[in-house]
Parts: C-alpha cells; sequence; structure tokens
C-alpha cells in the first residue's frame, strides 16, 4: 500500500468517524433532554411533597409551643382553627363542644367568607346516637367527599344542608380518664367534641396525610384542653380550701376570744387571792431569814439603846464578837466609844455624835482596837429604829473589818504616786478626779492645774474627735488598748501618750495609765519617711524586689511579685520558704546548690532559672543578689531583685530553631541560593548553586554577579538588580554562564534585602535549572509542526498502534484533551494514566482484542495533566495491509465525561427520590409514634407510671442512640435520671443544673466530637460520644428537666432526628406536666396541708381496704389514735404558730417510725391515727409506747422560747379484737384514747373485748 492509498484509508477512517460523532451528540442530546424533563417533574413533585410535610411539622410544633407557653384556651383554639384552614386552603374548620345532653355549640371557627359562619350556634344532632359510639376510639374518623354522593341516611343529609356542608372531615378529640365527663359511660376516654375541617360549595377530596395531619392535631387539641381543665380545676379546689380555711380560722379565732374572756376573769380572782396568801407567807419568812442572817452574818452587828443614859449596847451578833474578841457578856451595857480606846479624836467618831444628836443614818471609816489591843479598821454604818409612832427606840450599827482594804489602798497609794507612767482617775465628764506626780514632771502642770480644768482641752486639735470617739467607747463599757493622742504642755509643746483604760460604768469612773512616746514618733516618723521613700521606689520598679534580714526573713517584697509569681507579698513573708519551694523541679537543685556556694561569702551573684506560677506556667527569672551593709559596716542582710525573663528566653529559642531550619533548608534544597551585597558582589551561595554553575562555594563568594553573566545580558541583570534596589520583587526566566561556556537557563525567584532602619543592603534569590525545559520544548515545537495537519482537521481524539500494541501517534485533539506531550503519550506512556481502578480491566481486554485482531470499543478513565480524571469511550479499528497482514489499530476516543455525570445525576436524583420517600415514611412512623407515646402519657395515673415506659417509647424514636430523661430535683438545683434507654448513654444519674450547657442556656445544645471543650461536664464517656445533644424541656415558661441522646457513630443525630427530638422535648415536657398536675391534685386530695400526713378522708379508705384485706388473708390490723396533751396551751401561749409547729414535729416523728406499709393520718384537729397493717394487738400497743416516749423526750423552741414538755395519749384497738368493721375498731379506739386521757394522759390504752 502506497502512501496515497493510506491517506485515502486514514480520510475515509475520519469521514466514518465524524459520521458517528454527529449521531452520538444527536442521541445524546435526545437523551439528555428526555432525562431533564423526568428530573424535573420529579424535583418538582419531592419538593411539593417536602414542603407540605414541612408546614405539618411546622404548624403541629407551632400549636404544641402555644399549649406549653399559654393557658389561654380560646386563644389556643382559636389561632389553631385558623391556621388549619390556611395550611388545608379548604372553606370552613370549626371546633365542636359537647354538653352533657349531647347538645352541642361551636365554640371556635375560621370561615373563608363571612356568609359560612356557624360561631356560637348550638347544635343538635338527630343522628349523633346512632354514629357517636364509634368516635370513642382515638383513630376514627367520619370523612365524604361529596355528601350529594355519598349515599347518607335521610336524616343526616338534611341536617347537614341546613348546615350547608358539601365535603366533610371529623375527628374526635379525646380525654383521658383523670378529666371523664360524668356521663361518660367509655372509662377509656372522653369525647370532649370534634375537630372538622369542611367545604360548603364545592366538593373536597381529602388526601391520606390531610386526615393523618389532623388526627395528630386532635391530639394536641386535647392535651391543650386537658392542661387548661386541670390547671382550672386546681385552681378552684385551691379557692375553696383557702376559703374553707379561713372560715375555720374566723371561727376558731372567735371561740377562743369567748374562752380567754371567761377565764380571765376567773384567773384574776384566783390570782389575787394566790397574791395575798403569798404576801403574809413572805413576810413571815423574811423575818425569820433576817433572824437567821444577823446571828450569822460575818459583819459585826450591834443593836444599842438610846433611850438610856450613854445609849448602851444591848445586843451583838458573833460576826462582833469575832472581828473584836470581845463576848457579849462583857460588852452588854457599855458604850460603843470603848473600842477606840484613846484613839477618840477621829473626825468619823464627830460625824457619828451628830447622827446620834439628829437621829439620823451615816457611814464612816474608824480606827478600832481588839481585846488582845491589836488595831483594826472597820466601816460602821448606824441606822435609827422607830417605832410605828415615830419614836426613836434603838440604832442598829453594821461593822465591817476593811483592815486589808486600808492596807491595800495605802500600798496603791505608794504605786501611785511612785509610777513612771501618767497615771489617772477621770470620769466621764471628762475631768480629772486624781493624778500622779508623774503629770506634773511630763506636762509641767501642777495637780491642782490638772484637776481644775477638763481634760479635754489639753488634747491636740486634730487629735481631739478621736479622742471623743474613744472617751464614748468607754463610756458604753468597752476598754482602751494602745490609743495614742496629744497633749498639750505648760510651755505650749505638745507630747504623744499611749493610753491603756478601763472603765468602770457604775461608778462614773474611768482608771487609765498613760505613757510619753513623743521620742519613739519623732523616730517612727523619721523611718517612715524613710521607708516611705524606699518602698515608692520599691512599689514601681517593674523587677521583682526582696528585702531579706540577716535571719533570712523577708522584711519586705514589692508587689511585682503577684504578677510574676501569682503569690501575694504577705504569702512570701508568711513563708520564706516559698521562693525555693516555686523553683522549677529541674532546677531546684542547681540553685539551691548555688545558693549555698554564694550565700557565705556575702558577696553578689547571679543566676537564672525558672519557676512555676501558682497557675502552673513556667516563667524565667533572671536572679540578682547582694549583700547591704551599714553605714558602720554592720552587715543587715541581702537584697535580692529578680526580673522575668521568659518572653526573652522564648524569643531566644525561636532564633535558634529558625536559624538552625534556615540552615538546614538552604543547605539541603535542590534550588540554588544566592544572596548579593549593595555593590553586586556575591554573600552567599549554597552548595546547590555553585554546583549548577560549575564552581566551588569559595571560588564565588566576593565575586560580582556580571562575572557569571554574557555581555549579552548584562543590561538585562543590570535592570533587575535596579528593581531591586526600588524594592521589587519578581520571577523571570535568566541565562547564565556555566564555568564550561555553557549557557545555563535558569528561573529566578529574587527580592530585595532592607536592614532595620529601611536602607537596601543587598538581594536574595532563589535559582531553578530550566536547561532540561527549555530542551522540551524545543522538541514539543518540532513535534507540533510535523504533525500539525493531522492535529488541525481531525475532530476526534485519535491514535494509531503497530502491531506490537505500543501506540506511535497521538493527533493534537488528544493532546490538547490531555494536556499532555507526544513524548509523554507514545509507546506505553499513555497507559501509565489511566486510572487505577480502570487499568486492569482495560488492559485485559487491549491485549486480548490485539490477539483476535478484533474490532473493540471500550470506557475507561484517563488522567490529565492538571491532575483530573475525564471518561473516555476508546473505539479501535484493526488495520490491514494490503496483503491483509495485520499492522496494528487505528483508534478514535470522544469525552463522554459529561454523558457519565448525567447518568450519575439521575442516578443520585433517584437514590434521593427514593431517600426522601423513605424519610416521609418514617417521619410519618415517628409521628404515629409520638403519638402513641403522647396517649400512654396521657393514660398515665402518677409520674412513677410514666417514667416506667419513657424508656420503651423512646427507644424506637432513636433505636441507634442512648438517651435519658432527667426530670429537676425538690430543691431545683439539680436534675436526676428516671428513664434511660440504648448502650450509648454517658451521662451520670444526677447532676446540677451548671454542669449542661442547654439547662444554663434555656436552649438546645448540640456538640460534635469534633469540638470537645464544648461537651457539657456531665457527659464523662471515655472516649466522648461523636454526637450529644440536650434539650430543656419546658412547659408554662418553667424547666421541668432535660431529654439527652447521644450516639457514638457520627451522622446518627441529623437534622431531622435533632427536629425530631426537639418536637418530643415538647410533647414529653407537656405531658408530664399533666401528669404531674393531676397527682398534685390527687395528693392535695388526700394530704393534711399542714402536717403533709394523710386526711381522714383518705384514712377511711385506707382502713376499709385494709381491713378488707386482712379479713381475706387473715391477719390483724392495728389501729392507734393519738391526741395531743393539753394543745390548747400551746396555742394560748405561745400563739397559734407554735402549735402548728408542735403538729408538724410530731408528725415528722411519725413518718420516721413507722414502716413503710404502715399509715399516718391526721384525723382532726390534735388528734393523729396510725393505721399498722399484719400488726397484733401486743405489736401495736408496743409501737404506740415506743412513740409516746420518744414525744415526750422532744424539746421544741418556738421563736428562741421552749414551748415545755410535750405528751401524747394513746388509745389502742386492734381488728378483728375489738371489733369486725371500720366504724366499730375506730370508736373502740377512740374510747381508749378517752380512757387514757382520763387516767391523767400521756399514756397507752389498749381497749378491753368487753367494750363490745
Amino acid at each position: 500500500m502506497n502512501s496515497e492509498d493510506k491517506k485515502e484509508e486514514v480520510n475515509n477512517i475520519i469521514s466514518n468517524l465524524s459520521d458517528q460523532v454527529q449521531k452520538l451528540r444527536a442521541e445524546k442530546k435526545q437523551l439528555l433532554d428526555c432525562l431533564g424533563l423526568n428530573l424535573e417533574r420529579q424535583l418538582q413533585e419531592y419538593m411539593t411533597t417536602l414542603q407540605l410535610q414541612s408546614q405539618r411539622d411546622h404548624l403541629l410544633s407551632s400549636v404544641s409551643l402555644r399549649i406549653r407557653q399559654s393557658l389561654n384556651l380560646s386563644e389556643i383554639l382559636q389561632t389553631t382553627v385558623n391556621e388549619v384552614r390556611h395550611f388545608l386552603q379548604n372553606e370552613r374548620v370549626i371546633l365542636y363542644r359537647f354538653e352533657p345532653n349531647w347538645d352541642g355549640e361551636i365554640i371556635v371557627e375560621s370561615v373563608e367568607t363571612p356568609r359560612w359562619s356557624l360561631q356560637g350556634r348550638n347544635i343538635y344532632d338527630p343522628c349523633w346516637e346512632s354514629i357517636k359510639e364509634k368516635f370513642y376510639q382515638p383513630d376514627s374518623i367520619h370523612v365524604f367527599e361529596d355528601r350529594e354522593k355519598a349515599n347518607l341516611i335521610l336524616c343526616y343529609d338534611e341536617f347537614l344542608a341546613q348546615l350547608e356542608i358539601r365535603a366533610n372531615l371529623v375527628l374526635p378529640i379525646l380525654l383521658t380518664p383523670a378529666q371523664t365527663h360524668k356521663n361518660s359511660t367509655h372509662p377509656d376516654h372522653q369525647l370532649w367534641g370534634l375537630l372538622i375541617a369542611q367545604n360548603c360549595s364545592k366538593p373536597r377530596n381529602w388526601m391520606d396525610w390531610e386526615i393523618d395531619f389532623l388526627r395528630q392535631l386532635a391530639v394536641q387539641v386535647a392535651i391543650a384542653i386537658q392542661q387548661a381543665s386541670l390547671v382550672k380545676q386546681l385552681q378552684n379546689e385551691l379557692a375553696q380550701r383557702r376559703k374553707a380555711e379561713l372560715a375555720l380560722q374566723t371561727s376558731k379565732a372567735n371561740l377562743e376570744v369567748k374562752v380567754r374572756e371567761r377565764t380571765l376573769a376567773v384567773e384574776e380572782t384566783n390570782l389575787r387571792l394566790h397574791r395575798e396568801i403569798w404576801e403574809r407567807n413572805q413576810k413571815e419568812t423574811r423575818l425569820r431569814l433576817l433572824e437567821r442572817a444577823i446571828a450569822s452574818s460575818h459583819s459585826g452587828i450591834m443593836i444599842t439603846d438610846p433611850t438610856q443614859t450613854e445609849n448602851p449596847i444591848i445586843y451583838v451578833n458573833s460576826g462582833f464578837e469575832q472581828m473584836t474578841g470581845y463576848q457579849m457578856a462583857e460588852v452588854i451595857g457599855k458604850n460603843f466609844r470603848f473600842l477606840y480606846r484613846d484613839d477618840l479624836n477621829q473626825p468619823g467618831l464627830e460625824e457619828i455624835e451628830t447622827a446620834l444628836r439628829e437621829e439620823r443614818s451615816c457611814s464612816v471609816i474608824l480606827r478600832n482596837y481588839r481585846k488582845d489591843g491589836t488595831l483594826f479598821w472597820q466601816e460602821l454604818t448606824i441606822s435609827p429604829v422607830r417605832d410605828p409612832e415615830g419614836r426613836l427606840t434603838h440604832y442598829v450599827g453594821i461593822q465591817t473589818d476593811i483592815t486589808e482594804r486600808i492596807q491595800t489602798q495605802e500600798e496603791r497609794d505608794c504605786f501611785f504616786n511612785l509610777s513612771g507612767d501618767l497615771l489617772c482617775i477621770a470620769n466621764f465628764d471628762g475631768d480629772f478626779v486624781r493624778v500622779n506626780p508623774a503629770w506634773e514632771q511630763t506636762l509641767g502642770y501642777t495637780e491642782n492645774e490638772l484637776l481644775s480644768r477638763p481634760f479635754l482641752e489639753l488634747i491636740h486639735p486634730e487629735d481631739y474627735d478621736r479622742t471623743i470617739v474613744e472617751l464614748q467607747r468607754l463610756k458604753n463599757g468597752k476598754k482602751t488598748l494602745e490609743f495614742e493622742n496629744r497633749y498639750r504642755c505648760n510651755d505650749g509643746t505638745y507630747r504623744w501618750l499611749l493610753w491603756n483604760a478601763t472603765p468602770v460604768v457604775e461608778q462614773n469612773r474611768i482608771y487609765a495609765v498613760a505613757r510619753d512616746i513623743t521620742q519613739r514618733k519623732q523616730v517612727e516618723v523619721e523611718l517612715r519617711y524613710s521607708e516611705e521613700r524606699f518602698r515608692t521606689v520599691a512599689n514601681f520598679t517593674y523587677d521583682w524586689e526582696l528585702w531579706i534580714d540577716p535571719e533570712g526573713n523577708f522584711l519586705y517584697v514589692s508587689p511585682s511579685c503577684e504578677r510574676i509569681t501569682g503569690y501575694s507579698p504577705e504569702e512570701f513573708i508568711r513563708n520564706p520558704q516559698l521562693l525555693i519551694a516555686i523553683v522549677h523541679p529541674e532546677d531546684r537543685g542547681i540553685v539551691l546548690e548555688y545558693l549555698q556556694e554564694h550565700l557565705h561569702e556575702n558577696q553578689p551573684h547571679f543566676m537564672d532559672f525558672r519557676i512555676v506560677t501558682r497557675s502552673g506556667q513556667i516563667r524565667w527569672l533572671a536572679h540578682h543578689c547582694q549583700s547591704v551593709y551599714s553605714s558602720d559596716g554592720r552587715w543587715l542582710g541581702r537584697r535580692v531583685s529578680s526580673r522575668d525573663i521568659s518572653e526573652q528566653k522564648q524569643i531566644e529559642q525561636a532564633l535558634r530553631e529558625s536559624e538552625e531550619r534556615y540552615r538546614r533548608l538552604i543547605e539541603t534544597s535542590i534550588e540554588g541560593v544566592w544572596m548579593i551585597d549593595t555593590a553586586n558582589r556575591t554573600t552567599f551561595v549554597n552548595p546547590q548553586m555553585a554546583t549548577m554553575l560549575g564552581y566551588p562555594v569559595e571560588e564565588m563568594i566576593g565575586k560580582s554577579i556580571f562575572e557569571f553573566i554574557d555581555q549579552d545580558n548584562w543590561q538585562m541583570a543590570v535592570t533587575n538588580v535596579e528593581r531591586r534596589r526600588l524594592g521589587i520583587s519578581e520571577q523571570h526566566d535568566f541565562k547564565f554562564r556555566h564555568s564550561s561556556g555553557e549557557s545555563l537557563w535558569t528561573s529566578v525567584s529574587t527580592a530585595p534585602i532592607f536592614d532595620t532602619s529601611g536602607k537596601y543592603v543587598g538581594a536574595f534569590a532563589w535559582v531553578t535549572d530550566i536547561s532540561k525545559r527549555k530542551q522540551i520544548e524545543e522538541a514539543l515545537r518540532e513535534s507540533e509542526e510535523r504533525f500539525r495537519l493531522m492535529a488541525d482537521h481531525a475532530p476526534v481524539l485519535i491514535w494509531i498502534s503497530g502491531n506490537d500494541g505500543l501506540r506511535y501517534f497521538f493527533n493534537q485533539s488528544w493532546l490538547s484533551f490531555t494536556g499532555r506531550t507526544l513524548e509523554e503519550e507514545i509507546g506505553n506512556g499513555w497507559i501509565e494514566n489511566i486510572h487505577p481502578d480502570d487499568k486492569e480491566a482495560f488492559l485485559q481486554v487491549y491485549q486480548r482484542k490485539f490477539q483476535v485482531k478484533e474490532p473493540f470499543s471500550l470506557e475507561y478513565r484517563l488522567r490529565r495533566a492538571d491532575g483530573d480524571y475525564r471518561w473516555l469511550l476508546d473505539t479501535g479499528l484493526p488495520q490491514l495491509t494490503s496483503h491483509r497482514e495485520f499492522s496494528g489499530y487505528i483508534g478514535s476516543c470522544i469525552d463522554i465525561t459529561e454523558n457519565k455525570q448525567t447518568r450519575e445525576q439521575l442516578r443520585q436524583i433517584n437514590q434521593q427520590l427514593k431517600d426522601g420517600m423513605n424519610a416521609l415514611e418514617q417521619r410519618h412512623q415517628e409521628m404515629v409514634l409520638l403519638g402513641e407515646m403522647n396517649s400512654f402519657l396521657q393514660a398515665s395515673s402518677s409520674l412513677q407510671e410514666a417514667y416506667q415506659m419513657l424508656a420503651d417509647l423512646l427507644k424506637p424514636l432513636f433505636p441507634d442512640c442512648g438517651g435519658g430523661v432527667f426530670m429537676l430535683g425538690e430543691s431545683e438545683n439539680y436534675v436526676e435520671v428516671v428513664a434511660t434507654w440504648g448502650e450509648d448513654f454517658t451521662t451520670p444519674t444526677l447532676f446540677r443544673l451548671d454542669e449542661c450547657w442547654a439547662l444554663r442556656r434555656g436552649r438546645t445544645h448540640w456538640v460534635e466530637a469534633e469540638s470537645p471543650n464544648l461537651f457539657c461536664q456531665h457527659t464523662q464517656a471515655h472516649p466522648l460520644p461523636a454526637e450529644s445533644l440536650c434539650l430543656p424541656m419546658m412547659a408554662l415558661g418553667n424547666t421541668l428537666g432535660l431529654l439527652y441522646i447521644s450516639a457514638s457513630t457520627p451522622g446518627e443525630l441529623t437534622e431531622a432526628k435533632r427536629q425530631l427530638a426537639r418536637t418530643v422535648a415538647e410533647h414529653l415536657a407537656v405531658a408530664l406536666a399533666n401528669v404531674k398536675l393531676q397527682e398534685t391534685f390527687k395528693a392535695q386530695s388526700m394530704r393534711d396541708a399542714l402536717t403533709g400526713l394523710f386526711n381522714r378522708r383518705y384514712l377511711e379508705e385506707c382502713l376499709e381496704r385494709e381491713i378488707h384485706r386482712a379479713r381475706r388473708n387473715n391477719y390483724s390490723v392495728g389501729i392507734v389514735m393519738i391526741d395531743i396533751d393539753h394543745f390548747k396551751r400551746f396555742n394560748d401561749q405561745f400563739g397559734h404558730d407554735a402549735g402548728d409547729e408542735v403538729l408538724k414535729t410530731i408528725a415528722q416523728l411519725l413518718k420516721n417510725n413507722i414502716r413503710s406499709s404502715d399509715i399516718a393520718c391526721r384525723y382532726g384537729g390534735e388528734e393523729l391515727t396510725l393505721i399498722l397493717p399484719e400488726a397484733s394487738l401486743e405489736d401495736t400497743q408496743t409501737r404506740a409506747e415506743q412513740i409516746r416516749y420518744t414525744i415526750e423526750h422532744l424539746q421544741l423552741h418556738h421563736r428562741n422560747q421552749s414551748l415545755g414538755a410535750i405528751t401524747a395519749s394513746f388509745g389502742v384497738a386492734c381488728f378483728p379484737q375489738q371489733g369486725e368493721t371500720l366504724e366499730t375498731v375506730l370508736r373502740m379506739a377512740d374510747t381508749a384514747l378517752y380512757q387514757a386521757k382520763t387516767r391523767g394522759r400521756n399514756c397507752v390504752v389498749c381497749a378491753d373485748e368487753s367494750s363490745l
């Protein structure tokens, strides 16, 4: 085959391939148009479905939120029907409520036009009796699309026609048994009313999702109605209870007033009689006591008779005999002057003579002499005694031996006068009463001058106010310690005095000691001035200053220590060893060794070491210590200065590391590095740069850059250098001269170098050898020229191979498509760029086809130079010579990437549609489960019952997660788990509110493992969960608890799951709040509000039940009736609050002393009752005696006042011994209680069987 034939054959092949390409493009466009239309339609349907689902979810969430936030039922219901009609786009939505006689009233409505309004109408359905039973099922509905085609019974059709109803959808609103209406015959649910959607003018096709949506909405409306009903019922009950309590209190108060009035008169009469008897007895007792006191008194008592001459002694007691040494017989008939012997010139004797003449009392101090002649001092007080007519009959004299006191006084006066301190006695009016001579020596005033003027006049004006304050403290009975003020001297100067004083308020006296501290004050002022100067400098220095005395104590620590170490100066002063304690453990041994080496030399020393601050940070200190000497050469201690050099150390370390990294980078770089100075001389080249030019590094240093450039390129180099001087950085190709004389093409990235002042000091360049690239570029230009004709005319990617399978030709379209060179592609080079996942399969088919020499068509991905893979459809045809010999293949490729992507997009869209439908189905199932959960919770009779169901109800909603429900504790500062599910539960069962971000912020808190610092404190799993979700449960604006969900696998808590969790949390909060309201209402109806015990009604119910169980199982039931003795005394004497406190205390005592199966009740007033199942009469009596003993030993105080003894009386009876019925047993126990009170109270009495 000659070249012309080959050229014609190639042209034919190219033409055929072009036709095939055009045909494939047309088919591709048709396929894409068809797929696009289908995709657009499916997307539109999908988006419509999602939008409707979103609107339904939003409306349900909105209704749930209003129920949780508001108690206004009318507002909730009206908003609900408005939004339902707007969402369904129908003509009328109404809420119909039944009356007890099954009439009904339309309480709220939403209509398209006013002519269809039925608001407020009372409607009776004549056919209701025949269909009402079906509406007691939660899932029941009544629906028709067109009344005219619905085949309704005649009466019902006429009834609907009157109301202009064309299409109708009716759902029941069912309440739980707790709110069942009195005429309900269905214990499971109460039919409260109907939720109805209607069309009045035209038929309506009701969709399944619309029916399901309204069914869920009816559940939410039932929750709102039940919640409002419970709250209203609770409010009414509380109002009635408060009214009854108020009436009872009023009646009780009126009765108590009457009782107090009647008893007051009796008590006053008894009190008057008792007082008269008591006074008479007291007088007789006092006389007997007085006689005994005179006889046994240690004071000397004598009685004289002034009616006789010389006023002789007629009686003396034993105290007189002991004091004087004379016996009574020796002194009777004598005048008392014999005791003074010849010492008759005492001033006191004259005063006594005067008092005797004037017949009045007096008290004097006298010197007396005992019988043995010894001297003693006495204080004598005489008092006249008169008869009823006022005539003088006797004198009574009382002697007190004060010898020791007189001696003490003389010694005190001696000490007072000789003391070097200023001693004084003053009064609270500001006057000196007595001063010692030291005052005159210190201030220069005589004693008379000081006693004649108020001491406040001598106070320095600046100290006057402080002195007045201190004087007031003395008046209040408080001692003065270390008080300082200044007194004016006689010469006008002032002296500082240091005071200690003790007041005796009842005597109007101040006993004080003052010391002259003027000289000390002067020294303190000088020292303070010196210290202030030093502290001013030290406090404002940035360094940490220390003064250490010779004993190692810290005299001063500057405030900078707290900034550097975190410890205050006071901590270092209290503990000098703290300085060594904060040294870094790795440096502590070096520091101690260094200090021991230099401290004994008293020489300055310097060192750097690390410390650990209070917060745990590590800081570097530059430590400087030097000795300090006084002016006379004495060693005063050491001065230490420490500076924080942490930043300096960090900078030094960073510089060292940076220099090391830079050096390694430069030396190991495969790029050349070249630096020049301002004269264009080489200052640095790395080994790679020298190798590129063929010179040793040492030879290039110092040479001009122009020595390595041909003259033809000098001008370009000069221009480039000048641009560096202008601060321009750039990259360009440049040709240097190799040491061999050959040219070296390089790529140069260069930048200027400036010093810190901004002055140009040289340039820096990265140099890359691009000689091979230049050679390849030249080869490419030759290749492009050689194959230009074929490359310009080929519309597809063409290749040709030999019979060995190696491809030796690629057209320009191929090279343009791949972005690679011909040299890279020829041979098997192009195979290396096939995608690794496609290569093996491609080569198997490719090689097999070469063996059988058959046409082939393959799809595979080929990598371009930018790294992107493109899908190709490669079609190969075998080439034959004129002799029909196989010479290789010629093939063409087209880019089918877009087709592949389109098919993949269609597959993904189909998958998205499938996922969307699955999501909708899952959402539907979740709503069904949510409705089931609401139904169970509404039917719960207690919180405990609700808690037991939560795990089983919540686990199907979050099957691949773990979680728990936490409820707020009684103290409202912690939450405690009530239900958990799953293996991924990762939190403690009890924790504080501030340990949960959701409870602290009042909003949902979701966190993933990528943000470990955002997990709540109560999430304690190791490792942390992949995802965690906390949702606060809110109802009526209050936090009830927390819903916590976690997952160990990422992606479990999707946005849909989180939205579901929010909805679940809202429903849980409302449902549990309703259950709690019911439980509260039930508890309040069966418990006494004051004591917390069960009330009388509950007692009778329980006792009837226990008697029935005991009769069936043949065991006994013990009954104990308790009455608090003299309970009225607590109310009358201490007030009703005290009586309430006694009742509450005894009630708590009963709770603490009974079994869990026992029942404690308040029977009425101060009467309490215990029911003891399975207790015999003996056991019951023993238990009663134990409780009586415990009550008897109670010690209660009310308002810091003891309530005194508390006792109670007990009546015990037992079923069946004392009665076969509730009434009989209670009556027997009450009779026994009455007997206990008649026997004196505070005892236990068992009922007598004979009383039956």
